[in-house]
């Protein structure tokens, strides 16, 4: 058959299992790690790929070595999912919302006082109503987390807002150039400590009392050091 026809296949008494709910995790790309992967890719020696002649193991050396670097150097995260701050309204809720607006509306444009005590009334009762179902929703969550510390901390950052910092780095800036390398960085720092006290003076060999030269140093004795 020719593959411009139409290719029909019909199958019967087919069981699928039920899908099981699966934990997706997503691979990050950033500058930190593209540089990583090209200096990886750089130290390879691809010997494997270019020693052999048989073209299927080539091609499959050279994907199993590319591959290895690829995921080492953009490795499988798991996503975080934000608490959705709104889980707690229901349908009654939003029904009563409607109503309110729908009140509020009849308020404005009118002067009947009765309407407007009942309007304060109905806000004053379904403010106890939110108020009421935000503490059932939350405290259910922290009873049923497994993590409560932790998601007490991510429920107090959803209700006043709070944006966690992100701390990673990405680049060190020294004074010949900027380091990207995350396996660089803390060799020059482990370095610049180790070798910075050698560059200032030896305060040992000129004073004998080093709270003397301390003390020298500012106006006034420094403050007692409680341990």
């Amino acid at each position: 058959m020719s593959d411009h026809d139409a290719q029909l296949i019909t199958i019967n008494n087919i069981h699928l299992k039920a899908r099981v709910s699966t934990l997706h995790f997503i691979r990050k790309f950033n500058k930190k790690g593209i540089f990583e992967f090209g200096i990886k890719l750089s130290f390879e020696t691809w010997d494997n790929v270019f020693e052999n002649n048989d073209i299927n193991s080539m091609y499959n050396n050279f994907l199993n070595t590319y591959l290895r670097t690829f995921y080492s150097s953009f490795p499988l995260k798991k996503p975080v999912i934000k608490a959705n701050g709104n889980a707690w309204i229901t349908m009654g809720i939003k029904t009563s919302c409607k109503h309110k607006r729908e009140l509020y509306c009849l308020y404005k444009n009118s002067n009947d006082p009765l309407l407007k005590d009942h309007y304060k009334f109905y806000c004053r009762i379904l403010s106890n109503i939110i108020k009421e179902a935000k503490k059932r929703y939350f405290s259910k969550e922290v009873e049923t987390s497994k993590n409560k510390m932790k998601t007490i901390w991510d429920i107090t950052r959803l209700l006043t807002g709070m944006r966690t910092k992100n701390d990673d780095v990405h680049q060190l800036n020294t004074h010949d150039n900027t380091i990207f390398d995350s396996q660089t960085m803390p060799d020059f720092l482990n370095n610049y400590f180790l070798s910075i006290t050698g560059k200032n003076h030896n305060v040992s060999d000129k004073i004998d009392n080093l709270t003397d030269y301390l003390n020298s140093t500012r106006d006034g004795p420094y403050p007692d050091m409680k341990y």
